[in-house]
């Protein structure tokens, strides 16, 4: 019998049977208790770092944040400021910055039942005080406020912030009247889902006043005030003459310019900057005053995620780039600009290899790009990543981590980077008998492809093990920081219970190049393409004695999920898939998406995929498309689905099908649940359900 989505949603009231925990198991709980640092900030004399950490609340079934300051000097003691606030993602962050004159730190948080506000701590004392009094100011994102949303002026004067403000509904199309009357949709139906507009407010420290600077016909997102604090140049999107914007595609930044704000003026005269297709976004003014950095897609509007560092006088002018040589060695964007102390190049970092390095761009006196590596090494070395940086000061702190070691806080000089220590925020973590790390690679249809291997601690060399194939999400590069920078599956429960883990790299990913990443939507090959990339990787693990081929399992998560539902209705050879969150019906997908230009641009940029009208398009789609190879799958599989997300439209037609076909399967649906987990428990479950399941499948344990 097939079960309800009810049936399923209270299947998750029952225990998962845990399966007893091996000698020197790294288990599922133990994983999701580390400590986490969600931002590093250095104050503004490069002498203390403000670290913001993530701890487990298993009894509240939340996570809770905390704000702590050690010196960045030898054997400073950390010290823990304020706790902040409880949440139900894994990735809330309050993204605290400094006041100019290092005294305070400065946040945007919702106290319990109340409105959110900007609070300031002082340092010496950690005394709070609320900088504002807004009424009816919510944190409706759960991941919380976004890091640019928040600045001071240089000289202390003045908070400019970004409030995100909802729409009103249109009265004439108001769903709460539908109970009287029908109402016209449009293509984004249901058309009551206004996508919130950014307002730019400037707050004065003195009085406490908030003034609204930001026209409306403007929404504002990034936010970066001038040298002499007299002016700021915000990225921004213009509003529709009618105020309202139904496109959420469009709000991510893809259409945002340049503008400046002379802020002299009482009416904030705004004058375009730089306007051209594409995003440009992130604006970081040189200390000189004269030039500004930023992400730029180049002129070329690609959801692609191409960016690159685009500089501009301040006064106006022509776009030059630092980095465009650079960026198709990389094949990822440019992101955290900052520039140098002497105003000749910026600071940015970007996923290359596997990690986050720091790079210093800029153009030497022959006007060619001079882009270096600050933070070297190899590519299975330490993932450094949440960089603060002093140049003034020449310091850097990051946090730092590897597959199987979590976070540190590490503080280093800025000129030669030499990493120490500065706060072990997870001392109790195994440093002992860990699974070893290989980083591999391998040909497939001409390219190189990379990617890690995780065994167990003193495995046999020469001895075949069970092993379990992970595709990530994305696309985006394989990453070596704690558990792949993934929070998804148990992967060192998996290597300390005697299988080795494999993560292939495929084509489609940035970080090794922009012609593999360009690869899979040049050739439309969503899945096809990946597909071939991940068995040449297990055929080359599996010739040299590394993987057992007849004990072979396969997970992924959002597009590895698609990827791997597309894997098991391929081939035979793995004897278990868990499948989170994949898409497998990309037909009804895009057939729903029709009428959204920037959505179908998104599908043809990101996959190749052209609108399933035309009968080529369609069958290219259809080759493709799980649901539609449904009857191939022998494999077992487990879905896991969230209750807000592809539960409906994904999970349970993929769950029916698998069943009619007779494949032993389970659909799990997780409550209050989006595209993926958010709440430890939910968490807990899946790893400890994926645990078993593997454990039944490969290893004959029920």
């Amino acid at each position: 019998m097939i079960a309800t989505m009810s049936m399923l949603l209270g299947l998750l009231a029952a225990a998962v049977p845990a399966t007893p925990p091996a000698a020197g198991e790294i288990t599922p709980r133990m994983i999701l208790s580390v400590n986490s640092i969600q931002d590093v900030r250095l104050s503004p004399d490069g002498r203390q770092v403000l670290y913001e950490l993530r701890r487990t609340d298993w009894e509240g079934n939340r996570w809770k944040t905390e704000l702590w300051l050690v010196g960045t000097e030898p054997a400073a003691k950390p010290r823990k400021l304020i706790d902040g606030v409880t949440g139900t993602s894994p990735y809330r962050s309050v993204h605290a910055t400094w006041r100019p004159d290092g005294r305070a730190i400065t946040y945007f948080l919702a106290r319990e039942g109340g409105d959110g506000q900007i609070w300031s701590t002082d340092v010496a004392t950690g005394m709070e005080k609320a900088l504002t009094n807004l009424k009816g100011w919510k944190e409706i994102n759960p991941r919380g406020i976004q890091p640019s949303f928040l600045k001071w002026s240089p000289d202390g004067s003045r908070v400019a912030f970004v409030m995100n403000v909802t729409q009103p509904v249109d009265p004439e199309n108001d769903p709460a009247d539908t109970a009287k009357k029908g109402y016209e949709a449009s293509v984004y139906y249901p058309n009551e889902s206004y996508v919130s507009l950014g307002q730019l407010w400037i707050l004065t420290a003195a009085d406490g006043t908030a003034r609204r600077v930001s026209r409306p016909d403007l929404s504002v997102t990034d936010i970066e005030w001038s040298p002499d604090s007299r002016r700021m140049v915000v990225s921004a999107m213009p509003v529709p003459k009618e105020g309202r914007i139904l496109n959420h595609y469009a709000t991510n930044g893809l259409d945002n310019d340049l503008y400046m704000l002379d802020l002299s003026t009482d009416d904030a005269k705004v004058m375009p900057l730089v306007a051209q297709p594409g995003w440009e976004t992130a604006p970081a003014w040189s200390p000189d005053g004269r030039w500004i950095a930023f992400q730029s897609q180049h002129g070329i509007k690609d959801w692609n995620y191409t960016s690159y560092i685009g500089v501009v006088s301040a006064d106006g002018g022509p776009v030059r780039y630092l980095d465009e040589e650079f960026e198709k060695v990389r094949g990822s964007s440019a992101t955290g600009l900052l520039w140098d102390a002497k105003s000749e190049g910026v600071y940015f970092t970007a996923l290359y290899h596997g990690r986050r390095p720091l790079f210093h761009a800029a153009a030497g006196r022959d006007g060619k790009e001079r882009v270096v590596e600050i933070t070297p090494g190899s590519p299975g070395a330490t993932f450094f990543n949440h960089y603060s940086i002093r140049p003034a000061a020449n310091v850097v702190a990051c946090s730092g981590e590897t597959i199987t070691t979590p976070d540190d806080l590490y503080v280093s000089p800025l000129d030669k980077f030499a990493p120490r220590v500065a706060a072990p925020v997870n001392p109790d973590w195994p440093r002992a008998r860990l699974p070893a790390i290989e980083e591999v690679e391998w040909k497939s249809d001409g390219m190189e492809i990379h990617g890690y291997l995780l065994t167990p601690p003193g495995a046999a060399p020469g001895k075949p093990l069970p092993g379990i194939v992970y595709t990530p999400g994305g696309p985006s590069m394989v990453r070596t920081g704690f558990q792949f920078d993934e929070g998804l599956y148990p992967f060192l429960t998996w290597a300390t219970r005697g299988y080795a883990v494999f993560v292939p790299n495929n084509r489609g990913r940035n970080g090794w190049g922009l012609p593999l990443r360009q690869s899979m939507p040049e050739h439309s090959d969503y899945v096809a393409g990946p597909y071939r990339d991940v068995m040449a990787g297990i055929d080359m693990l599996v010739a040299r004695g590394t993987l057992d081929p007849s004990r072979l399992g396969i997970s992924g998560f959002s597009f590895g999920g698609a990827l791997t539902a597309y894997i098991v209705t391929q081939t035979d050879r793995f004897k278990a898939a868990s499948i989170g969150e994949g898409a497998v019906n990309p037909v009804a997908q895009l057939f729903g998406l029709a009428g959204q230009p920037d959505a179908v641009q998104l599908q043809h940029d990101q996959r190749g995929y052209n609108l399933p009208w035309d009968p080529a398009a369609r069958k290219t789609i259809e080759e493709q498309a799980p649901l539609y190879l449904a009857d191939r799958v022998k494999t077992p599989c487990l879905l896991e689905y969230g209750v807000l997300s592809e539960a409906k439209s994904d999970g349970v037609p993929f769950f029916n099908a698998l069943q009619h076909f007779g494949v032993p399967s389970k659909l799990i649906v997780y409550p209050r649940t989006g595209h993926g987990p958010d709440e430890p428990l939910l968490y807990l479950d899946s790893f400890e359900r994926n645990v078993a399941w593997f454990d039944q499948w490969l290893a004959g344990k029920k």
